[in-house]
């Protein structure tokens, strides 16, 4: 990812904050995870420019104590903590008393039905007030239509991510994309 974010920077690409997933075994090996993010500092990357993303599987197989001190002290360092795929886990509401994030995203498998499923409606709304109130920026994923994306925004998601918008580009693609100019949609 940094290796990107330089080639980005050196194409005058700007991009906003890239998000990375955090596998559970970074949060295993906790003094090679600083010094990437100190390394990432270093290139002049602060910051604003990368939210770290991660899942409950970041806790099956470290003490939750320990990932929490870990993850305050990223925290501590000024980069987000994302609590990605919200609503799939166990205990995803408790994490959000314990852990230091500042986003959740909300599962594409809440999203995939919710203009045909009142059920998946009531959840995703209830998420977005829980998050809402306590004051965590929403990103909602897999928005796939105009339908889905106007239902999120009717319910007060902060942001989408999806196919909506673009498949998965790789970063080479980004560079191209970013240069060429839009026209509108028809």
């Amino acid at each position: 990812v940094l290796r990107d974010l330089v080639a980005w920077r050196d194409a005058g690409v700007s991009v906003g904050p890239v998000a990375v997933n955090l596998h559970p075994n970074d949060l295993k090996s906790p003094d090679i995870l600083l010094s990437h993010l100190e390394h990432a500092l270093g290139l002049g990357f602060g910051p604003e420019h990368l939210v770290l993303e991660i899942t409950e599987g970041c806790f099956s197989e470290r003490s939750p104590e320990a990932a929490v001190a870990l993850l305050t002290r990223i925290a501590d360092m000024g980069f987000e903590l994302s609590l990605d795929d919200f609503g799939t886990g166990y205990a995803a509401l408790s994490h959000l008393r314990t852990l230091p994030v500042s986003e959740i995203k909300i599962d594409r498998s809440f999203v995939s039905e919710i203009n045909l499923s009142e059920r998946d409606r009531t959840i995703v709304a209830a998420t977005l007030a829980i998050a809402k109130a306590a004051r965590l920026r929403t990103v909602v994923e897999g928005v796939e239509t105009l339908e889905q994306l106007q239902t999120l925004q009717a319910l007060g998601a902060d942001f989408g991510q999806g196919f909506f918008w673009t498949k998965a580009v790789s970063p080479t693609e980004l560079i191209t994309m970013s240069k060429t100019p839009m026209s509108p949609r028809p």
